[in-house]
């Protein structure tokens, strides 16, 4: 299945859930850069960039979905965050 969307990223919000199983999951911004891990309690310090260049990672969450969330740090500027998943399901 392939899955995509696209979020207003001001403070944290969630971007999407990555069902369990195998997957593939792309990030990237329309401009500037936003920060994204799995918990609301991302940041700056503990996320992993995203920036308008796509980055893709292969996944395998093993027992329920995992939402990942997004904030754009200590800017408070709004960044548009894209993404695209694709799942064996």
């Amino acid at each position: 299945m392939l899955d995509c969307g696209q979020v207003a990223v001001s403070g944290t919000v969630p971007v999407c859930a990555v069902p369990p199983g195998p997957a593939s999951l792309v990030l990237f911004t329309s401009s500037g850069t936003a920060y994204v891990g799995p918990g609301s309690a991302v940041s700056a310090a503990s996320g992993m960039a995203v920036a308008s260049v796509p980055f893709g990672t292969a996944t395998y969450s093993t027992s329920a979905p995992e939402t990942i969330w997004a904030t754009t740090g200590n800017t408070t500027s709004t960044v548009s965050v894209i993404w695209l998943l694709s799942t064996s399901a």
